[in-house]
């Protein structure tokens, strides 16, 4: 009994670092383990990850609600974002991004938006269809 208290013990300190990059609720915050399994994958922020651009692998998460790329050097949103059915919470504050497409209306469950610190200096029309949109 006691040798397998002491494994169990030694079991558990030795997953204690993948709870920094992944939360019991599908919160992830390191693409890599993300990627393992991408289809419990609902909440990613890689804030201050000197990110260039928005990973395409980011695209298999079909079940995205939260997507988090704060602080990184962003200039472009690929379309595959627009893409995602459950999303509802999109925070991409301190890039460079310049414009945002007017696919944006396909982001039907958005609800959060921020932008702030960026280069974008005009709106798409297209923004106004979000109907659950409540902060920007």
């Amino acid at each position: 009994m006691k040798k397998i208290l002491i494994l169990l013990f030694l079991i558990n300190i030795g997953g204690v670092g993948l709870a920094q990059d992944i939360d019991k609720n599908g919160a992830y915050t390191n693409l890599e383990e993300a990627l393992k399994n991408p289809d419990v994958v609902y909440a990613l922020d890689l804030s201050n990850s000197d990110l260039n651009t928005i990973p395409d692998s980011i695209a298999l998460f079909i079940n995205l609600e939260e997507l988090i790329l704060d602080s990184n050097n962003i200039e472009v949103i690929p379309n595959f974002i627009y893409c995602f059915k459950h999303l509802s919470w999109l925070s991409l504050t301190n890039n460079q991004i310049t414009e945002l497409d007017k696919e944006i209306e396909k982001l039907k469950k958005l609800e959060v938006l921020y932008l702030q610190h960026n280069q974008i200096t005009k709106l798409p029309e297209t923004i106004y269809k979000l109907k659950n949109l409540y902060e920007l």
